[in-house]
């Protein structure tokens, strides 16, 4: 019999300390924080630039106002340098694209204005092209040479 009360104690006490054990862990884990990601972002004044970025980092393409209905931005590349995360329009005619940088190179982003017009009456007929280049330059270091 006593043994056994011996046996129950130990296992109770080993409960009771896994149980500490990992209480202490959950109350000493902080709460991760997410990683911060870089981010390009061209507007409308962006119009005809080039800007430098770097693999993994967001593109965001915002275009509003000036009384123009904009499209999404459409990335214009050889080979994939630019990844499309998301993509939309608003009843305004904003839009707004977001690329991920996934590869070196260069790619064009291309997007179309076009008037916003009252319900009744004229509207002019003209497009506004919006054209911005996005280079991303090899900056790996080489790798150590070897003997």
């Amino acid at each position: 019999m006593r043994s056994k009360i011996t046996a129950f104690g130990i296992g109770l006490a080993v409960s009771a300390l896994a149980l500490v054990s990992t209480s202490t862990l959950v109350a000493s884990a902080s709460p991760s924080t997410p990683p911060v990601v870089k981010k390009v972002t061209l507007t409308v004044s962006s119009n005809g630039s080039t800007v430098l970025a770097s693999k993994g980092e967001l593109v965001v393409v915002t275009l509003s106002g000036e009384h123009l209905r904009w499209s999404v931005a459409q990335a214009i590349q050889t080979t994939p340098v630019l990844s499309l995360v998301s993509e939309g329009t608003t009843t305004t005619g904003a839009s707004t694209t977001v690329f991920r940088v996934v590869n070196y190179g260069t790619a064009g982003l291309n997007a179309i204005g076009t008037p916003v017009c009252p319900t009744a009456g004229g509207c002019p007929q003209y497009v506004v092209l919006w054209h911005a280049t996005v280079v991303v330059p090899v900056v790996d270091p080489p790798a150590p040479a070897r003997s």
